[in-house]
């Protein structure tokens, strides 16, 4: 009996995923699923990672506490930059096109000041793990046509908005979404879920520009540097950064929302990995459909 697994193999596959999002009011945490889980609102639904990143300073209230500022160690790593006399937009179109090349990619994600996850993503199937901290963990998968999640009971309640018996009694069991439930916008489930949306995701807003070079993780990138965009959220400012290896296949390697909002500060950042490395997921045995609960609970 299978548990439902994500594992890399040798031979072709695909994967899933995306970073996580929260509310678009700034409400909350970071709710990827309704508040009110009877709720189908697609707005309530969005998962963005700017978004998210409301979400945490949100959560912060009154506490008045300020994330963690990134340090990366600047210099040069020896290597020829070989997008020297290239203009943002054109390092974006080649780091791009580079990436949907690979077919999938392994991504982790940490927001200060706190939560974060993993994902595999790919064509049309992937894994997602999410940490909530005391809001909860889970783990999501995505198949064609089909998802699963499975999460413990805080999350359960806090994120997906079960009851308390409900969350309770559905904790660390696996339940299904199809396109046709109807208290769930299933397409907003699985939204990001893949390496094409996964990509535009990191693609910072508005007016791009080129930051120096530099180092992460040993490697040699340079920046494009952005806005957060439209947030439908007042009062939110902020920039996006995707850091682009500078030696071909020119990959990228990290990307980065930092921003405020009602009076708060934090960060998330995304690390790209182990690209073109297939993944398998394998469906969980006895799941519970969605559909059994909200109408059980209607």
């Amino acid at each position: 009996m299978s548990d439902g697994t994500s594992e890399r193999e040798s031979t072709t596959g695909t994967g899933v995923s995306t970073v996580p999002r929260s509310h678009p009011d700034g409400h909350s945490d970071k709710t990827w699923l309704p508040p009110d889980h009877k709720s189908s609102d697609p707005s309530v639904l969005s998962r963005r990672p700017k978004r998210r990143l409301l979400g945490v300073l949100a959560a912060l209230g009154g506490a008045g506490i300020l994330a963690a500022v990134l340090v990366f160690a600047v210099g040069s790593s020896g290597a020829t930059n070989g997008l020297a006399g290239r203009s943002a937009t054109q390092v974006l179109a080649v780091t791009m096109a580079a990436a949907t090349r690979q077919g999938s990619v392994h991504l982790a994600e940490s927001d200060q000041p706190t939560g974060g996850g993993t994902y595999d993503v790919g064509s049309n199937r992937g894994m997602q793990t999410i940490d909530e901290g005391n809001e909860g963990k889970a783990t999501l998968l995505v198949l064609p046509g089909i998802a699963y999640l499975k999460g413990d009971a805080t999350f359960l309640e806090s994120q997906v908005g079960l009851s308390v018996s409900e969350a309770s009694a559905y904790a660390e069991r696996w339940i299904s979404f199809v396109p046709n439930d109807n208290s769930y916008d299933y397409q907003q489930l699985v939204a990001g879920d893949t390496l094409s949306s996964a990509l535009s995701e990191s693609t910072p807003s508005g007016r791009l520009t080129l930051k120096s070079e530099r180092i992460i993780d040993g490697q040699s990138v340079v920046g494009l540097s952005g806005g957060l965009g439209s947030l439908g959220v007042s009062g939110a400012k902020g920039s996006e950064v995707l850091y682009v290896s500078t030696v071909s296949p020119y990959l990228p390697v990290e990307f980065v929302v930092s921003g405020t909002y009602a009076g708060h500060s934090g960060t998330s950042v995304v690390t790209f990995s182990d690209w073109g490395e297939p993944i398998s997921v394998i469906a969980p045995s006895g799941a519970t459909p969605e559909s059994s609960i909200s109408t059980s609970t209607s």
